[in-house]
């Protein structure tokens, strides 16, 4: 919880300046690098590929892997006017994972 504390706190040093600071946790990322911790996960464990991919994706109350795309859309949400009140904040962009 450091990190959330010095978020907030810089947070509020740069905020009379216009600087809003926002930190965006993202879940596991769907793509070759994702694929490649499933499948070691999957052989150490000795199960399935699938059934490991599955393990993660029961973990999430939306049943999906996080896209890059959603990393960048609310990266883009953030740095726009339709977030000028939002800073101090840490936001999660995982699909509500509950556990890894």
């Amino acid at each position: 919880m450091g990190g959330c504390r010095a978020g907030q706190s810089l947070a509020a040093k740069l905020g009379p300046d216009g600087i809003r600071v926002n930190a965006i946790l993202p879940g596991p990322v769907q793509g070759d690098r994702m694929d490649r911790v499933i499948a070691d996960r999957a052989e150490v464990t000795g199960v399935s590929f699938d059934e490991m991919r599955e393990d993660y994706l029961r973990k999430a109350s939306l049943r999906r892997m996080v896209e890059a795309s959603d990393v960048a859309n609310m990266a883009l949400f953030l740095a726009s006017d339709l977030a000028r009140n939002v800073s101090g904040q840490v936001i999660s962009v995982d699909g509500n994972m509950e556990y890894v």
